[in-house]
């Protein structure tokens, strides 16, 4: 049970919550770690062509390491600024004489509040997600398809077609794990 002493500093904590997700959200942060999974999966996918001479390849793979260390630079900026954004609600709520601040940063580190934040905010995101699929006529399913083939299969790809030893490797542990599986003719 909750004494009415703590709900302030859980008020003031979730709006820190609140603080962190928006400046996640408002910096687009979920757009540059898509980047840097692209950025992985296309240097990978270089390194595994069979089609390109060596020196195609490094330059490739140099130019994504590049690219990784800059978009490692905009996700660093971005998660400081949303952790920089929770103090806000927190010392505010201290200089106007509402709560501590050491209740507050001791209701964001009890694991029932952490808990409950977490199952609150992944069903507000899947309400907002369906909210804008179906908007845009297409469900979350169907969203999270096209964006996972488009990186992930292409890697996966990448990696079995890039040379006959792989590909036997594969085709090896296949006939292992799934020959039980298989129904004789």
């Amino acid at each position: 049970m909750v004494s009415f002493e703590v709900i302030p500093a859980i008020a003031v904590a979730t709006a820190s919550v609140v603080c962190f997700a928006a400046i996640l959200v408002a910096s687009r942060v979920l757009s540059v770690s898509k980047s840097v999974y692209q950025t992985a999966t296309a240097g990978v996918e270089v390194m595994l062509d069979p089609g390109r001479n060596d020196d195609e390849k490094e330059l490739a793979v140099r130019q994504a390491g590049f690219r990784l260390f800059g978009l490692t630079f905009h996700m660093l900026w971005r998660f400081a600024l949303a952790l920089g954004s929770v103090a806000l609600p927190i010392y505010t709520a201290h200089l106007i004489g509402w709560v501590a601040w050491q209740d507050s940063f001791a209701v964001l580190q009890r694991l029932d509040f952490l808990v409950a934040i977490s199952v609150l905010g992944l069903g507000l995101s899947l309400l907002f997600g369906r909210d804008k699929a179906a908007s845009d006529n297409k469900t979350g399913r169907d969203i999270a398809d096209a964006s996972l083939y488009e990186s992930g299969d292409r890697l996966v790809h990448a990696f079995a077609f890039s040379g006959r030893r792989v590909q036997r490797s594969l085709a090896w542990l296949d006939d292992r794990l799934f020959a039980s599986t298989i129904q004789r003719a």
